[in-house]
């Protein structure tokens, strides 16, 4: 006859249970984590791609007065920054993107930073469609998850 204790046995199969329990679950946010990350990639490499251009924008658009680009050029970063900011980047940027935008804008031209009413409604559903993208992928505006350094928020009124 067996003579391990009731308790023992008992005791075992809870930790045994709570073992696979939580392995079950770290497997599970694992999987989920790994989805998530796959998902969010084609927006990730949008938005690498903008904030590219828009480096290369503000570098010409600096350097107006060093000679080191042609007013062709610089009428095409005018231009090229005026679609970024309107509609292009701002479905991807983070709050802090944006102003910073504004602020070199400001300093360039002020004229970059006024909207006609077309370019505000293009703005606007800009941030609509990426806020419609957050909220399909389970991302909040104040805690979006998008930059794997995950985390942006939205939008100033301009």
């Amino acid at each position: 006859m067996d003579t391990t204790p009731f308790w023992y046995i008992v005791s075992t199969d809870v930790v045994k249970a709570t073992g696979v329990g939580v392995a079950w679950w770290w497997t599970w946010e694992k999987y989920w984590k790994a989805r998530h990350a796959e998902a969010m990639k084609p927006f990730r490499e949008l938005r690498e791609k903008r904030y590219l251009e828009v480096v290369h924008v503000a570098a010409v658009l600096s350097s107006t007065e060093s000679g080191l680009y042609t007013q062709d050029e610089i009428i095409a970063a005018k231009k090229r920054f005026r679609e970024l900011y309107v509609a292009e980047l701002s479905m991807v940027e983070p709050e802090e993107i944006e102003s910073s935008m504004v602020k070199l804008a400001e300093k360039i031209d002020s004229e970059l930073v006024s909207f006609t009413p077309k370019q505000k409604e293009a703005f606007k559903l800009a941030h609509a469609l990426r806020d419609a993208f957050l909220a399909s992928s389970g991302l909040s505006k104040d805690g979006v998850h998008l930059s794997d350094t995950p985390t942006e928020n939205r939008p100033p009124s301009r």
